[in-house]
């Protein structure tokens, strides 16, 4: 089933932007890719989106705060949490 739809990727790591990116693609997304916290905040400000996947734990503006800016700047924007912890 081919989806349609905006998501905007945060997170710090290359190889995850790039594993997501070509997922969610696959299934029929638009994907915009940041890889901080406040390059995801400049994007979602110039262009809206549906959802979002964001890192928890990022250099700088760490994805806790980054989805509470998200919300602020797209108030309908549903929040569900994930939480992948690695050591």
């Amino acid at each position: 089933m081919r989806r349609t739809g905006s998501v905007l990727v945060i997170d710090d790591e290359d190889i995850m932007r790039e594993i997501l990116e070509a997922l969610l693609t696959r299934e029929g997304y638009d994907v915009r890719l940041a890889a901080s916290g406040a390059e995801g905040l400049e994007l979602a400000k110039s262009l809206p989106f549906d959802a979002a996947i964001v890192d928890v734990m990022m250099p700088g503006i760490d994805g806790i705060t980054t989805l509470d800016e998200l919300k602020k700047i797209d108030d309908d924007l549903p929040r569900r949490w994930r939480l992948r912890f690695q050591r």
